[in-house]
């Protein structure tokens, strides 16, 4: 339940805040003081999205907080999901919403930093709004069936439907496109195969060309090389006063040497090691002198640099990006010569979920038409209750054949709703039988009996007597009543029948405040109540008659007298 709502910088409203209690109660005043903006703030705090067009001229940033007593069905939903969410409440949640210009738009849970859609989840069944625009959402036949499925309690079952529905559409979208790219998929297959068969003879590997460079430059140097080694060989090791002979001759002395210096040991140490490295130098320079540039071979390395550049030019590419390639296409190739299997998976798929959908779309056809039934002797009874005894109101089903082609998101049916509204008229469609009274009493009938599955804490009723007065009214301020026996109800009215039967009555005005407007709302006592009925019922001019029939309609109200 709805305790207390706090609003600051959001529209005209400056600064308020208004503590509900459990019953009915009303908010009343002119037309454009501000109370639909108090339905906005409401709609902010179960999870809807703002933008900055609701902060106040002038201000930086809009606040909307809302506290709620976590009693009933609602709120032992809302404490296990605060405990999993390990937030904590002492039975009580305290929402805020702030909406910035700079773009940072918290949402806090009893103080905690929640998502969006944490708060959406969080806040299903605390308050239920209705509105004009839901009169309007009875003459759109596509909402019938929603409606239905609501009352049916197969609202899973559809959303499910649906979820599969999209899945199944994207399965044949993407057979669709396997079958057209067919003769594509051929040409490509051809092209895949020859570039895949000419780079599989290359046998290319990746540094190779790196290593054929290296190879060659050693095989076009050979004459050279070969001259270089003997003489470092020469000189290093074979001639006479060669650098090894100086070498030995130096350690031989510095090892006579050695156990009289430190130094001179460590010096000699440095040497031998270095005599060490010349013999492996030499070793090398050796192996070079050995070297024999076979023309043979030189050829064959060139001829292939020759292939190597006539694909790189090919490709546009290096002999390692090639290579590359050559595994992407590899790749490619796999999946369109697996193409055709997929092609007959995917059918085989499609056709598996068709046949669920089908079972779950002629299960759901059964349900629905199985409680169509009692939707309408519900429906009736409620607007019998209304003052409209004599309509008769009718759940239209039209299910199709069960044939995958004819399957929708919904199923396989077509609801609409049909109503009589006078006796010996047919059954006709709402939008060419209904009046505006009549779609208010109709949509109060369907919330009534909609919502004894619902277990909503709070219900708001936002001009829902438009297109209603005299004893009409009395009957739809009765039926909000009693759903206030059960239920916070928060109703936004400008019928005085209906604010007479409020057990807590708000008003809402709007004046100049230093050159700006700035909505407030406070609660009328008893004496002020009377005379903001008393206003509705004389506008302007209220005169001692126009306030005894005020008091005089609250007290019937009191004692619920026609």
């Amino acid at each position: 339940m709805l305790t207390t709502l706090i609003i600051k910088d959001f529209a005209i409203i400056d600064a308020l805040e208004i503590s509900f209690d459990d019953g009915m109660s009303v908010l009343t005043g002119e037309t454009g003081a501000g109370k639909s903006i108090i339905i906005d703030a409401l709609n902010l705090l179960l999870g809807g999205r703002a933008t900055t067009d609701v902060i106040r001229a002038g201000k930086d940033k809009a606040v909307v907080e809302g506290s709620f007593e976590l009693d009933g069905a609602w709120g032992a939903n809302a404490r296990q999901r605060l405990d999993a969410l390990d937030i904590g409440h002492d039975d009580e949640l305290v929402v805020r919403r702030v909406v910035s210009r700079s773009g940072r738009n918290p949402v806090l849970l009893n103080g905690s930093l929640a998502t969006l859609g944490t708060l959406r989840d969080l806040m299903k069944g605390a308050i239920d709004i209705s509105g004009q625009h839901e009169h309007q959402s009875l003459m759109d036949t596509s909402e019938h069936i929603r409606l239905l499925d609501r009352f049916s309690e197969t609202s899973d079952l559809s959303r499910q439907l649906a979820k599969e529905f999209h899945e199944l559409s994207e399965k044949r979208a993407d057979l669709d496109s396997l079958r057209e790219a067919a003769k594509e998929r051929s040409r490509r297959l051809d092209y895949l195969r020859y570039q895949l068969d000419e780079l599989s003879s290359a046998e290319l590997r990746v540094g190779e060309e790196d290593e054929i460079l290296e190879e060659l430059r050693t095989l076009q140097s050979a004459e050279e090389l070969q001259t270089l080694s003997q003489s470092g060989v020469s000189r290093l090791y074979e001639d006479d006063g060669s650098i090894c002979e100086r070498l030995d001759s130096l350690l031989h002395e510095l090892h006579r040497a050695e156990d009289r210096s430190s130094v001179v040991k460590a010096v000699a140490a440095q040497l031998a090691d270095a005599r060490a490295i010349i013999d492996d130098a030499t070793h090398e320079l050796r192996a070079l002198n050995d070297f024999n540039a076979e023309p043979q071979r030189l050829e064959e390395l060139e001829s292939r640099l020759s292939t190597l550049n006539k694909l790189r030019r090919k490709y546009n590419s290096s002999v390692d990006e090639i290579i590359a390639q050559q595994v992407e296409m590899a790749e490619e190739l796999s999946l369109l010569e697996g193409a055709d299997s997929r092609i007959s998976e995917l059918a085989a798929e499609i056709v598996a979920i068709e046949s669920k959908m089908l079972s779950a779309a002629v299960t759901l056809s059964e349900r629905r038409k199985s409680r169509a039934k009692a939707l309408e002797g519900l429906i009736e009874a409620e607007l019998a209750d209304l003052g409209m005894a004599a309509c008769r109101f009718h759940t239209e089903i039209q299910t199709a054949e069960a044939e995958p082609a004819k399957l929708t998101p919904r199923g396989l049916d077509r609801v609409e709703f049909l109503l009589q509204a006078n006796q010996g008229e047919a059954l006709k469609p709402l939008a060419k039988v209904a009046s505006g009274g009549e779609l208010s009493r109709l949509m109060l009938a369907m919330k009534r009996v909609l919502t004894s599955s619902d277990e909503v804490a709070t219900f708001v009723f936002d001009e829902v007597d438009a297109g209603i007065g005299g004893a009409v009214a009395a009957r739809v301020a009765k039926a909000l009543a009693k759903v206030a026996a059960s239920n916070q109800v928060l109703c936004i009215t400008h019928l005085a029948t209906i604010a007479s039967y409020a057990d807590h009555h708000f008003s809402v005005s709007k004046h100049a405040q230093a050159g700006r407007t700035v909505s407030a709302i406070r609660k009328l006592d008893d004496t002020e109540r009377i005379g903001e009925i008393a206003r509705m019922l004389g506008g302007l001019s209220i005169t001692e008659t126009t306030l005894e029939h005020a008091a005089e309609m609250v007290e019937r109200a009191r004692l619920r007298v026609e």
